[in-house]
């Protein structure tokens, strides 16, 4: 998962390269990590999505693909789930950047 976290994965295709049936591999993955494949997968791409947020001038848009997320309002929904903030507000925080004005001053 690590090394392809990007891609399109299923549970089959985790099970598939495990070698084990798609219900067998879930119920030991849950065993040893206390998580879903699923949630997992979740987790490793919210991980690369805040590393690149901090460390890159990438668009939101191109870190959302990047991570395999097709959607940026559905990454967007869920990284404010996962973090509890939007990944702009993220990066600005993470910077330590002030927060563009809503409005400018006439």
């Amino acid at each position: 998962m690590h090394d392809r976290f990007a891609d399109a994965l299923t549970v089959d295709d985790m099970a598939e390269a495990a070698l084990f049936s798609k219900y067998h591999f879930t119920r030991l993955f849950r065993d040893v990590t206390g998580v879903s494949p699923g949630r997992y997968l979740a987790a490793v791409r919210m991980a690369h999505a805040k590393h690149l947020l901090r460390t890159t001038d990438m668009k939101v848009v191109d870190i959302t693909v990047g991570i395999g997320y097709s959607s940026v309002g559905t990454f967007s929904s869920r990284f404010r789930l996962h973090v509890g903030i939007s990944p702009t507000q993220y990066r600005t925080q993470a910077r330590g950047e002030q927060p563009a004005p809503l409005l400018e001053a006439a």
